[in-house]
């Protein structure tokens, strides 16, 4: 450091201080344009890299979800075309057939396509034209499989015949042997349509009869060229490009004009690999990828990576998008640097010509600044040597000047008088200092807790009479360990480690409280509480450690005494615990029996009452029948008990998991659910929004299902139902959940009945059930700490409350 400072001692000792000034100046200034000119263009770069990263990361998102929604909807349109087929067409005619598809076409309007084709060979498709018209496809006779294309008139049946394909078998197209060879809902491999020249990807769905017999086969295609007129539209830079392929490197959709397929010899259409593209910038991408393999084949998160090529450097944003049907590709989205570059090259140029300009001007004003700065300075230089050797009297020449300098010379004027009325003050200073320290240490002498100090080297420099009280003797002089040994302090029943005396730790810098440190004298044990903190000078050293401490060895009988009773209340929690653990254990001996044991006969009479109702219907008169049919209801409606009641038990013996649920989510899936039921039904749903509550997610699913199934159920016979779900804060802060319906309702006389298993205020003629729902969701609320109660009126509905 010496060095440091000898060194320009000596080289600019000699230099004048308007020359050193302007020097330093214009350095100064040099180096500050330059930096500010290289920082103007990295930071200029770094912002490119951002807003790349940035803008790959929305496209990919945003593309992410549109494709999501784009490839679900074929698969849920074969879901609701299958469970019409299965509920009401499984032997329906082609005509049934094609008037479903045409209706499901009119409300899905982002499905270009959907068919129909059975293990008979007969096929139905109805096509949607880039305008909106429609157009059906049939095959009526599988012996003559002819392709027919009609059009749809405003009638919405077949219109004029446009078109005659001489033959067309769906049991031979890949749709169709990819549905049955998965036997579920499933992609097709991506394929040229047959009579189109563009790819397409098919939803397939196989139906089969309750014999687990195949019926036929739901396709819904889309065309991959929907997903490349999207991606047209998608906002990058002016020369980046979005296109998606799968692992094996084919392309299947791009934001270019070109086909991702090409003619191959013989005039047969075949996918393009996207390192054959037509467009360089994909197709130098891809090869990048295909080159390093690893970032196609083991790609299972997004990935941002750069490349260079023509000296030119891309950003590449990949992200994997997987499906539950089995589409596996990669979204990837390029974007040339060269895009950004532009503004920032020009920035920076005009960023250096300001600097440069800057240099000149402040170069300029520094020299006449050094030149005004210097002189006065060394005018005041030599009125400064005359105050440093004590001639108070000597005062400054004016300057003529009203700032800092003119300020200066000023207080050189002043300065030998109050040097001279500060040595006057510091004498007076000195006395009240004295008579300070003396009520100081009469302070601690009558303060009830013992007092030492220690200094920097942890020894004793004053203790106070409670001190001396508690301890005895006073050794000043002693070491850390010889204090441990004289004092005999203990840690438990050992010594207490010197480093780790509260004392000592002050002295390290530590603000400490310990009450585990006793001292052992005359047979007898103390208990003491300690406090120590540092004390520090002004430049930040630790010169002092105080350490305050008090007897707490009451306190520690307390808390004896106390750790007993705990212990003595652990055992009967524990003996309690483990009657708990014996009932739950009967509970679970109650449920493998109801499960099992009485689930197998019931599986008997039902197995031979169905092969009675199946062989031998034509034995049995109209009684005999109904006989076996009233069987069959009863031991359906035992099972559903049994049901119950393991529903009930579980709910009992589950281990309580809290998270944070929306409510709201729950209630709203559980309402689109019984509506997909009986979707002729129209009823009113109020679900207030965002009700967030902590509890566990699985049974107070459990609760909302039996309360709105219970609303449903009993709103069955009203013309204009509604079910309301919703919260009341209350004036004492409780918050309070509801579910209200206008149905059936009950007799409040008979409330008490509600929550009890088994317990019903209807008849199953009237309202079907098993009695234990609201029993299972009175469980739930208790789990949950709540209560739970309800409001009803015949006739006018019924209103469940509950907290948590």
């Amino acid at each position: 450091m010496r060095f440091l400072y000898k060194f320009p001692t000596q080289v600019l000792g000699k230099t004048s201080l308007q020359n050193l000034l302007l020097t330093a100046f214009v350095l100064q200034v040099i180096a500050v344009v330059g930096l500010v000119g290289n920082l103007s263009f990295k930071n200029g770069q770094r912002a490119v890299n951002d807003l790349a990263e940035r803008l790959q990361t929305q496209i990919a998102e945003r593309l992410y979800l549109q494709l999501k929604t784009y490839l679900q909807t074929p698969h849920l349109l074969n879901q609701v075309n299958q469970n019409v087929i299965e509920e009401s067409l499984p032997k329906a005619s082609l005509d049934e057939f094609e008037s479903l598809l045409l209706n499901q076409m009119q409300s899905f309007e982002i499905v270009p396509y959907t068919a129909w084709g059975n293990q008979k060979g007969k096929y139905v498709g109805i096509d949607r034209l880039r305008d909106g018209r429609l157009h059906i496809e049939v095959v009526n006779d599988p012996s003559h499989p002819k392709y027919y294309t009609y059009t749809v008139n405003s009638q919405g049946q077949r219109g004029k015949l446009v078109q005659v394909t001489p033959y067309y078998d769906p049991r031979t197209r890949p749709w169709y042997k990819e549905a049955v060879q998965k036997g579920k809902a499933a992609w097709s491999p991506v394929y040229i349509w047959f009579n189109q020249k563009e790819m397409a990807i098919d939803a397939v769905l196989p139906v089969y009869d309750q014999k687990r017999n195949l019926i036929g086969v739901l396709d819904t295609p889309l065309k991959l060229s929907r997903i490349s007129d999207y991606l047209k539209y998608i906002p990058i830079s002016k020369s980046g490009q979005i296109f998606i392929l799968d692992r094996s490197g084919l392309l299947v959709a791009s934001s270019d004009s070109y086909q991702p397929f090409s003619m191959a010899p013989g005039g047969k259409l075949q996918r393009l690999k996207a390192s054959e593209s037509k467009n360089p910038l994909v197709r130098s991408t891809a090869r990048y990828l295909t080159a390093n393999s690893n970032k196609l084949t083991n790609t299972d998160l997004p990935q941002r990576l750069a490349f260079n090529q023509d000296r030119q450097r891309y950003f590449v944003d990949i992200h994997p998008f997987r499906d539950s049907w089995g589409i596996d590709w990669l979204i990837v989205a390029v974007i040339p640097e060269v895009d950004f570059m532009e503004d920032i090259y020009a920035t920076t140029r005009t960023t250096v010509l300001l600097c440069v300009l800057a240099l000149l001007v402040a170069v300029i004003i520094g020299i006449f600044t050094t030149r005004w700065i210097a002189k006065p300075i060394q005018r005041l230089n030599a009125s400064a040597k005359h105050i440093a050797n004590g001639e108070w009297d000597k005062t400054v020449e004016e300057l003529g000047r009203s700032d800092e300098i003119g300020e200066l010379a000023k207080s050189f004027n002043s300065m030998a008088v109050e040097l001279q009325k500060s040595f006057a003050e510091m004498q007076d200073l000195n006395a009240a200092l004295s008579a300070s320290e003396r009520q100081l240490h009469q302070f601690l002498e009558a303060v009830p807790v013992g007092v030492i100090v220690h200094n920097s080297t942890s020894k004793i420099s004053y203790a106070n009479q409670t001190a001396q009280h508690l301890l005895g003797n006073i050794i000043s002089d002693a070491t850390s360990e010889e204090l441990v040994k004289f004092y005999q302090l203990y840690r438990g029943d050992r010594p207490y480690p010197t480093e780790e005396l509260p004392m000592m730790r002050a002295l390290k810098g530590e603000t400490v409280i310990v009450d585990d440190l006793s001292l052992h004298q005359d047979g007898k044990v103390l208990h003491l509480e300690v406090r120590a903190t540092p004390i520090r000078e002004d430049c930040g050293n630790i010169a002092y450690a105080i350490v305050a401490f008090t007897d707490i060895s009451d306190r520690r009988r307390a808390e004896q005494e106390i750790r007993e009773l705990n212990q003595s209340l652990e055992r009967r929690v524990s003996d309690r615990t483990a009657e708990l653990e014996a009932v739950n254990k009967e509970l679970e001996a109650f449920s493998y029996s109801v499960s099992h044991d009485l689930r197998a006969p019931l599986r008997q009479i039902d197995g031979f009452s169905q092969i009675l109702l199946s062989r031998y219907t034509d034995k049995l008169d109209d009684r005999g029948e109904n006989y076996l049919q009233r069987i069959c209801g009863n031991i359906q409606q035992m099972g559903e008990l049994i049901d119950g009641l393991l529903a009930l038990s579980r709910v009992n013996r589950s281990e309580l998991q809290r998270t944070e649920v929306n409510l709201s989510q729950l209630a709203t899936e559980i309402a689109a659910k019984l509506q997909e039921t009986q979707p002729e039904r129209q009823i009113e749903w109020a679900i207030a929004p965002e009700i967030i509550v902590s509890g566990d997610a699985r049974l107070l699913g459990v609760l909302l299902e039996n309360l709105l199934n219970n609303a449903w159920k009993y709103t069955a016979n009203q013309t204009q139902p509604r079910i309301e779900f919703n919260v009341l804060h209350q004036e004492n802060g409780q918050v309070v959940y509801f579910v209200r319906d206008n149905g059936a309702g009950f007799n409040m006389n008979y409330a008490d009945k509600l929550f009890v298993a088994f317990g019903r205020l209807h008849s199953p003629a009237e309202f079907p059930g098993t009695g234990i729902g609201l029993a299972t969701v009175q469980r739930v609320v208790h789990r949950h700490r709540g209560q739970i109660w309800a409001e009803g009126k015949v006739g006018e509905g019924a209103t469940f409350y509950f907290t948590l």
